[in-house]
């Protein structure tokens, strides 16, 4: 089976995932190493990847220590996967990508001068935008992944309030109503 196909039925694939198999590591290690790359050729070819806007507001230094850590933690992860044989081919493609991101200049590629005035694509664009929207329903996942572990607890909690209010009022007004009443 080709890596192609292997990758359409990775994306197409739903359910658990087991711990022990690499699946996790390996998707996070290929994420990564796909960003790396569009990182370098973003470096590449500014004037044509990157939004103008965009380029007057990120520092190029940070950007390139993110890229190089990102492409420490996808070769580490795909490397580690490789040596421990779990999901091969997902790790030698992440592995593969990140060598030719490497052989492409990697975190020191040279950003000369370049005219502000050519079409752009808006790969930086693009790039920010996938990871904050990923960041934030990750963060909505994991806030439904709590609430579904506390709901027991906070059910409990809910019943024995409720139950304790509703008492606590009908000793309240109770005595309080009859006095109006009678009075």
């Amino acid at each position: 089976m080709d890596p192609l196909h292997k990758l359409n039925q990775l994306s197409e694939s739903h359910g658990e995932l087991r711990p022990g198999k690499g699946m996790v590591s390996g998707v996070i290690a290929l994420m990564l190493a796909v960003l790396c790359f569009l990182g370098v050729l973003a470096f590449h070819f500014p004037q044509y990847l990157t939004t103008p806007e965009l380029r007057k507001s990120y520092n190029v230094d940070v950007m390139r220590q993110l890229l190089y850590w990102a492409m420490v933690i996808a070769g580490g992860l795909s490397l580690f996967n490789v040596v421990r044989g779990r999901t091969l081919w997902l790790a030698l493609a992440s592995f593969t990508l990140i060598a030719l991101t490497a052989l492409l200049g990697g975190h020191k590629v040279p950003v000369n001068d370049f005219p502000d005035n050519t079409p752009y694509i808006g790969l930086d664009w693009f790039v920010l935008d996938l990871l904050g929207s990923s960041l934030i329903f990750i963060f909505i996942g994991l806030i439904e992944v709590i609430s579904i572990c506390i709901r027991p607890i906070a059910l409990a909690m809910r019943a024995n309030w409720v139950n304790r209010s509703c008492l606590k009022c009908a000793l309240d007004i109770l005595p309080r109503s009859a006095k109006l009443l009678f009075n």
